[in-house]
């Protein structure tokens, strides 16, 4: 019996100490996870940002600028960005696979840059007679969520931007379609149709090259924003700008899905929180609230600026008359899957449900 006891004790003490053991073992386990924790709140993470527009452009400095400015700041200094502008990266119309294909974290895009890679979103620059530039940004983000559309696969969508009207922008007044026929007028690769639709000759020129265009009278106008207006500095060489309330068109900030998905969830959360905010505060009508200062930039360059706003019934002469583009591109919508004429509905209906929450809105 005490032979029994003295061995119970044994294996007793040698438990024990096996326990003493394994404990520093699971103390070191616990300190380096909390080391790790720490060491991650501490981390940098330094996302390479790529926009065509330079450090004084008007969209630079007050979207693309402010939005990265307010991440960093949100998420205390951990997301900081190296800001690669005026295309010295990415080039207009290669942003989509440039962050695909890793050259780029974030970039900032626009669907009418491309031939067809955004087919669904492109819908929203047909020539539909919606107005509001800031009523279209709700519907834009709308669309994307609704739709998942394939065309943002492995894309992280963070701030989606409608422009308003697009500005005919020419060298002649334009009043009227007549006034349009036979032009030769500059569009980007989603505009080409509608222009044609028009009765004008569309040219697709680099941006780089149609001031000196306008200026040797090569071609007679372009379809623009007011932004690339004043960026560009059109008013220098054309005296009529042409509201052109038929159609607009559609910007917009991404990044990497993976690299998003990568960053840790309360990074995550910030920056989608903080994209949301800035997007309500001032994102989604900062395109229409340019109008008109816009306006006072060209006309105090070039006081010969003509001012030309189409009424109701000539918007619906031409949203009429291009009317085929429209069924034609709701059938490629159809092709792709999607009911194009249900799309079309939709985005109608829901420009409608905003225009009743923002009645004032341009």
């Amino acid at each position: 019996m005490h032979r029994q006891s003295k061995n119970l004790f044994l294996v007793c003490m040698l438990a024990m100490a096996g326990c003493l053991l394994i404990l520093p073992g699971c103390a070191a386990t616990s300190s380096d996870r909390i080391k790790n924790m720490e060491e991650s709140k501490d981390t940098v993470y330094n996302l390479a940002y790529a926009t065509n527009n330079s450090s004084t452009s008007e969209m630079y400095q007050n979207v693309e600028h402010e939005l990265l400015a307010r991440i960093t700041e949100a998420t205390d200094g951990r997301i900081v960005f190296t800001e690669y502008l005026a295309s010295s990266l990415v080039k207009s119309g290669e942003g989509k696979e440039s962050v695909l294909n890793d050259i780029v974290d974030v970039v900032f895009d626009s669907p009418s840059w491309y031939g067809g890679a955004f087919p669904l979103t492109t819908t929203t620059e047909l020539a539909l007679g919606l107005e509001s530039g800031k009523v279209m940004s709700y519907v834009y983000r709308d669309l994307i969520e609704e739709f998942q559309p394939e065309e943002y696969k492995g894309l992280k969508v963070l701030l989606p931007m409608s422009s308003g009207s697009r500005l005919i922008i020419s060298t002649d007044p334009i009043k009227s379609l007549e006034d349009l026929q036979n032009k030769q007028i500059r569009a980007s690769a989603t505009t080409s149709k509608l222009v044609r639709e028009w009765g004008a000759v569309p040219t697709t020129i680099s941006s780089s090259d149609v001031y000196e265009a306008l200026q040797n009278n090569l071609i007679s106008g372009g379809v623009f924003s007011y932004e690339s207006m004043i960026e560009s500095r059109y008013y220098d060489i054309c005296d009529f700008i042409t509201d052109l309330a038929a159609t607009q068109t559609n910007t917009v900030i991404y990044m990497s899905q993976d690299k998003f998905d990568a960053l840790p969830e309360d990074i995550q959360q910030i920056i989608e929180e903080t994209a949301d905010e800035f997007f309500e505060e001032k994102a989604s009508g900062w395109w229409a609230s340019f109008r008109d200062e816009a306006l006072r930039i060209a006309k105090e360059n070039n006081p010969n600026i003509e001012w030309i706003e189409l009424d109701d019934e000539e918007v619906a002469r031409w949203v009429a008359a291009a009317d085929d583009y429209t069924q034609e591109y709701a059938e490629q919508l159809d092709s792709l899957g999607y009911n194009g004429q249900e799309i079309l509905n939709w985005i109608k209906e829901r420009y409608a449900h905003y225009k009743q929450l923002y009645p004032d809105s341009l």
